[in-house]
This record gives structure tokens, sequence and C-alpha cells, in this order.
């Protein structure tokens, strides 16, 4: 995992809901002391109306989930040492860290990518 990538991901997430619904961040960011806004979509695409019933629904083989692995394996990596490989801040990523080209593709397309690691 690389954590800068996905802090980097945050902040500008952050930035665009506070153009959006700077009361959002604010209700978030006044009771929890550490706050990771990040792109999750469990569906990676809007419904689509199903012309025979006009109601709204997935395809199964359209539904692509995009970042949902993300929250669990940051947390695991911030808080529990050793279990998931991470890069720390800072560091470059062709150190050569086990376990890098597992990273989630969408952040190994992110600054200090893995070497190896595949972009959509």
């Amino acid at each position: 995992m690389n954590l800068e990538a996905i802090e980097q991901m945050s902040s500008r997430l952050r930035a665009l809901l506070w153009k959006l619904s700077p009361e959002i961040v604010s209700a978030a960011e006044s009771f929890a002391e550490q706050v990771l806004y990040l792109p999750v979509s469990a569906t990676g695409r809007s419904p689509e109306i199903d012309p025979a019933t006009g109601a709204k629904g997935f395809r199964p083989r359209d539904i692509h989930p995009q970042w949902v692995e993300v929250p669990l394996l940051y947390t695991l990596s911030r808080w529990v040492d050793g279990l998931v490989p991470h890069l720390r801040p800072g560091a470059s990523a062709t150190t050569g860290v086990p376990g890098l080209n597992a990273m989630p593709p969408n952040i190994a397309g992110a600054k200090g990518a893995a070497a190896g690691g595949a972009t959509p």
C-alpha cells in the first residue's frame, strides 16, 4: 500500500467536498481526530433504467467496485505493524517492499506507484 498516495487522494477529495458541501467536512472534522476521505463505490457505476420495467438497477456483469478494500487495508497498514506491507511517507516505491504488487490498480496509478502495478 502506498499510504502517501492514499493520503494525497484524501486531500484532493476533501478539497472537492469543501467546495461542494463544507458542512460535511466541518461535521466530520468536528468530532473525529483524524478523517480520511476516500472515493469508494460499491458498484463502480450509476444505476440504469430497465426498459422493460422502468425500474432502476444494476446488471451484475457491469458491477466493478472501486476502492472498497482501501479503508480496511489502510487502517490495518497504519495501526497493525507488519500485517499489510506499505510504503512509509516519503519512501520510494522502487525499494522492493514485498507485497506491493497486490496494491489496488487505482492506487498503483498514483504518484509513487508500486513497480509493476497495473493501471486502468
